[in-house]
């Protein structure tokens, strides 16, 4: 997830999919979701995917001064996803 997050990829190809994440460790979408969730997390792929994601928004509020539009194209969203606002507005971040 770092190495997509500190490229360019989110920008062109939006935000990380369980394929991507499935071909970077050559597995399959299925045996890789199955392997994240039995072995590793409890999660699903995408849970762990949609995690990662709010991490990474999270990380982007509090460290930098960008806007929220910012970071929502920044991360590969179209427009600013009202959890990126709910996150700011609730203070998720303390």
């Amino acid at each position: 997830m770092h190495e997509y997050f500190n490229s360019e990829l989110p920008k062109t190809n939006g935000l990380p999919t369980v394929q991507y994440c499935a071909d970077k460790v050559c597995l399959s979408p299925n045996y890789f979701g199955d392997l994240i969730k039995k072995k590793e997390t409890g999660k699903t792929a995408s849970e762990h995917i949609q995690l990662a994601v709010l991490s990474k928004v999270k990380e982007q509020l509090t460290e930098t001064d960008n806007t929220i539009s910012e970071i929502a194209y920044d991360l590969g969203f179209n427009y600013p996803p009202p959890t990126i606002s709910a996150a700011r507005s609730r203070r998720l971040l303390e």
